[in-house]
């Protein structure tokens, strides 16, 4: 993440007010000839979601903001920013299950995520060589409160993380010779109140149990990269070594990785890389239900090949290859998954299976997991730019395939459930008088899921699902079609731009969910937004 430098001439105060959300920014003179650069923004989507009685069961509502210095020549800069993140259940209770999952008697459910951080960056240049060194710290919150069956269930996570980054670099050795540093101190501590996921002492668990974790970690890394330019510049040779220990394994890793770049003439380049990456375990994996445990982190030898090409002013091509081996990966060791009957474990699929995907580093453990999984990724990548007249934009299209093999199901690689094999974009923009109209369309392969196969019933009268095939059937392909209009004002005083976006507009009930009656013998679907209109006016000084 990146922020820009405000402005020093004056101070000057501009905002952005929308349907959906409201903003402010104000920038000015600072100390030592510097700038400020303050902001801040919030939401109020789940009102309107609210208002719209839309059929959705989760409704976020975000905020952020930021305070920026810099000084004149540029040589420090202190940041603060942070965020405040909410998501609260909305859907019926009376309701046996939505988008995927069970929410049976659930009388409330709220997710809130914050964090905050402070930095500060010293920066120097001496001839050809620079330095650059950026200490910060910080705290993560989470916190997950629930309500089912009159129970009150939860999880809270608070990160406490001490960083510093450094890097030097130097001519050296008939070329350019880079170094680094980077590492810190993290203390976590984790209090959860909930049924625990199955361990191989309690392989079906029922009690709800409260318990919690306190630890200190401690993270360091470091690279040294060399350049050398050959055959008149044409010709670019970057290896590398970068060397890690991370603190909650107690693993030590070592990296080699480099890049090769090829001018093959004016307008054409060609670049390669091949590396090794180390990334390392969650806390979420040691909850203490599962004892004093060790859990590694998982690695990934990476190889890519790209080629891009700038044809005169107003055109651009590039293609990119890629290859990722993926090993000792986190994978359930114990538990299958249908979207129901697990509430949407790992290898489920459907909207909380991709949910659990994108937040498992924040909302904690769902299943015990152990790296043993193994996987592979590949893909092409093709873009494509272009000026023409009042037109402007970009087309992308990517054929990406990704697949995991869990030993403890079999040696078959399945599709991640993340794989969406087909994506495009589409995006343009154009000048319509004084108006500019510009829209985007986006098409994707769904996301695939384990469907139910069957189902019995118990004593006690309640169903259970039977898997499918893992991950066997996909949702339908999302297609989206967005449009944005708007103009622009300029007087002696500022800028005054007017907006209109519309998302949706063909208004297609995109799948993003599997929802199964009482026994199992019916499917429906969760979908996400519908057409969904927006005004918006932006004040820039």
């Amino acid at each position: 993440m990146t922020s820009r430098t405000g402005r020093r001439d004056q101070w000057r105060v501009g905002g952005e007010l929308s349907l959906i959300s409201a903003g402010a920014l104000a920038e000015g003179p600072g100390p030592l000839k510097g700038t400020w650069l303050v902001g801040a923004r919030r939401s109020y989507f789940d009102a309107i979601i609210r208002a719209a009685s839309l059929d959705l069961v989760l409704v976020p509502r975000y905020g952020d903001a930021q305070l920026r210095w810099e000084s004149g020549d540029g040589r420090w800069m202190a940041i603060a920013f942070g965020s405040d993140d909410l998501l609260t259940l909305v859907h019926d209770p009376s309701a046996a299950s939505a988008a995927g999952f069970d929410t049976s008697n659930v009388k409330s459910l709220s997710y809130t995520s914050r964090f905050a951080r402070l930095g500060v960056r010293y920066r120097a240049v001496s001839g050809a060589t620079s330095f650059e060194a950026m200490p910060s710290l910080g705290v993560d919150d989470v916190n997950a409160r629930a309500n089912q069956n009159d129970i009150d269930k939860g999880l809270h996570r608070t990160t406490l993380p001490l960083s510093l980054r450094a890097r030097v670099s130097t001519p050296a050795a008939g070329g350019t010779l880079s170094a680094g540093l980077d590492g810190g101190w993290q203390r976590h501590s984790y209090d959860i109140i909930n049924t625990p996921p199955p361990t191989r002492l309690d392989p079906a668990p029922t009690m709800v149990i409260h318990r919690s974790l306190a630890r200190w970690a401690a993270d360091a890394g470091a690279w040294i990269e060399q350049s050398w330019f050959v055959g008149g510049e044409r010709f670019e040779i970057r290896p590398g070594l970068r060397g890690d220990h991370f603190g909650l394994s107690d693993h030590w890793t070592l990296d080699p990785r480099i890049v090769v770049t090829e001018h093959l003439a004016d307008d054409i380049t060609l670049s390669q890389s091949v590396g090794r990456y180390h990334e390392p375990p969650l806390i979420t994996d040691l909850d203490p239900i599962f004892g004093d445990r060790v859990m590694l982190g998982s690695s990934a030898t990476q190889a890519a090949a790209t080629v891009k090409t700038i044809l005169g002013d107003d055109k651009e091509l590039s293609a990119t290859v890629y290859y990722q081996d993926l090993r000792q990966l986190p994978v359930d060791a114990l538990t299958g998954a249908t979207p129901i009957s697990a509430n949407g474990g790992e290898e489920s699929g459907g909207l909380l299976g991709v949910s659990r995907e994108l937040v498992d580093s924040q909302f904690g453990s769902y299943s015990f997991r152990e790296a043993i999984g193994r996987g592979t990724a590949y893909g092409v990548e093709l873009i494509a730019r272009r000026n023409l007249g009042a037109w402007t934009g970009w087309i992308a299209y990517a054929y990406a395939r990704s697949y995991r093999t869990n030993p403890t199901r079999g040696d078959d690689a399945h599709p991640y459930v993340l794989d969406q094999p087909h994506s495009l974009t589409i995006v343009g923009t154009t000048e319509l008088g004084r108006w500019r109209l510009g829209g985007r369309l986006r098409y994707t392969t769904g996301n695939p899921y384990t469907p139910v196969a069957g189902a019995y019933q118990k004593s006690s009268g309640d169903w259970v699902a039977v898997d499918g095939p893992l991950l066997s059937q996909r949702l339908p392909d999302f297609f989206q079609l967005d449009l944005r209009v708007d103009r622009g004002w300029l007087r002696p005083w500022g800028t005054l731009n007017l907006y209109i976006d519309i998302q949706n507009v063909v208004n297609r009930h995109n799948p993003e969910g599997v929802t199964y009656n009482k026994d199992y013998t019916r499917l429906s679907y969760t979908n996400g937004l519908p057409i969904f209109p927006s005004i918006g006016v932006e004040y820039i000084p």
